[in-house]
């Protein structure tokens, strides 16, 4: 019987005469080289997939050394058993490290340092938040705007580096390409609005319509003079509308009282699911709540309870500050 002629293998512009050859070059784990080999790993994901693990011999991570299934590490002068142990003392991710130092081929201390400055660990000594400006508006830091537009500190920074973009335009993306849009109720000053008879064309409203009727909620169709856009008056004082640009649902409601602007940002670091803006050109105090939705196939139920979050500010607000006018107006 023959003896079995090794296969060779390609890589890098490299041919070895065999899997053990290959896998010495390179200081990977054998038993892990053979299990991706059986799932049919090309060699270049084999070392992608292999390179980092504590049995690595690289020279490019030459500075960790290895201590049983550990990798040590010094940051800053101070020195850890493990990876994970310098994230949990620095107060960051340790899947973040990891990855950070698979994908970019980096060394432990080198990943940490990158995974600081994105997240911009509390716990760092002497950390200075990095300000940023996005879509016009101003925020302390990267975490407050990405805090602001509800998407995965992941989600951003993969994109940063997948796509070569800076920060902000991958924030603006958003989560599924949509575009953050905060509930400023920027299209409502320019409706122009009159009862319609007319079929709404929006499955999103004609949803929402049923809905609040279903719930006992007055409910009027109206359009826009110029655009014909359709919008729902619920109760006689609240609008909804669809925002193409937005994607989703902006709720207005005009206030027919004035409040000062300290009232106002007072009242707005209370209320999560509504805000009150005054907008000049119309003279009008409005409170503005907004809720991403499909226009097509979208579930009702989260514009049902924006509506009604919103409905309980409005009403709590009505009634405050209507009464406080009512004596106002006895005292005088």
């Amino acid at each position: 019987m023959s003896a079995i002629q090794a296969k060779p293998v390609e890589y890098d512009g490299k041919t070895f005469a065999s899997i053990r050859e290959f896998v010495n070059y390179y200081g990977l784990n054998y038993s892990k080289v053979q299990y991706y080999r059986k799932l049919g790993k090309s060699p270049e994901e084999i070392v992608r997939e292999c390179q980092f693990s504590s049995a690595s011999k690289q020279a490019l991570l030459g500075e960790d050394a290895v201590v049983g299934n550990r990798i040590t590490v010094e940051y800053e002068g101070v020195p850890y058993k493990s990876i994970y142990d310098a994230a949990v003392a620095l107060g960051i991710n340790p899947s973040q490290v990891y990855e950070t130092r698979k994908r970019r081929k980096v060394s432990a201390s080198e990943a940490i340092r990158i995974v600081m400055e994105r997240t911009g660990s509390p716990k760092r000594v002497g950390y200075r938040a990095m300000p940023c400006t996005v879509n016009g508006v101003e925020y302390a830091s990267r975490e407050e705007a990405i805090l602001a537009y509800h998407l995965p500190r992941v989600t951003v920074y993969s994109r940063m580096e997948r796509e070569g973009i800076s920060f902000e335009e991958a924030l603006v993306r958003g989560r599924n390409e949509a575009v953050h849009c905060p509930p400023t109720a920027n299209l409502f000053p320019s409706l122009r609005l009159v009862p319609s008879n007319a079929p709404l064309q929006q499955p999103v409203l004609e949803e929402l319509e049923a809905s609040l009727e279903y719930y006992v909620v007055s409910v009027q169709p109206l359009r826009d003079l110029s655009t014909f856009l359709p919008v729902l008056c619920a109760d006689g004082s609240t609008y909804l509308y669809f925002n193409h640009a937005a994607r989703g649902v902006e709720i207005v409601a005009p206030l027919p009282f004035p409040l000062d602007y300290e009232t106002i940002n007072g009242l707005n670091e209370t209320f999560a699911t509504a805000k009150l803006v005054y907008n000049e050109d119309m003279g009008q105090l409005l409170l503005t709540g907004f809720q991403m939705a499909k226009e097509t196939g979208q579930d009702t139920k989260p514009l049902l309870f924006a509506y009604f979050s919103f409905a309980s500010v409005r009403d709590m607000l009505m009634k405050k500050y209507r009464e406080n006018e009512a004596e106002e107006a006895a005292e005088a």
